[in-house]
Order: structure tokens, then C-alpha cells, then sequence
């Protein structure tokens, strides 16, 4: 027995995808705009490259 896909029923069933699109999550990774410390930004890159 064959699906309307031509493929039978367990293998259109694997073939779907089982993970749900994610949400937007960029928010997450950026820096919140007015807790940007650039002092303190700046320091840690500058320890960061061995100054």
C-alpha cells in the first residue's frame, strides 16, 4: 500500500521533519543598548589582547 506520495505510509511519516522551527532568539545575543559599560568594554578587550 502506497501514500499519495508514492511512498508507503511509515516512510512519508519519517520523511517529515521532526523538529518545530525555533523562535527568533537575536535578542539574546545582543548587547542591551544603554547597560553598555565602554569603559569597562574597553579594559576587558584590552586584557583580552595582552595590554
Amino acid at each position: 500500500m502506497t501514500g499519495i506520495d508514492g511512498l508507503p505510509p511509515s516512510a512519508a511519516a519519517r520523511s517529515a521533519d521532526p523538529w518545530p522551527a525555533l523562535p527568533d532568539d537575536t535578542a539574546l545575543w545582543s548587547a542591551a543598548g544603554a547597560a553598555v559599560d565602554t569603559t569597562q568594554l574597553t579594559r576587558l578587550d584590552r586584557e583580552q589582547a595582552g595590554d
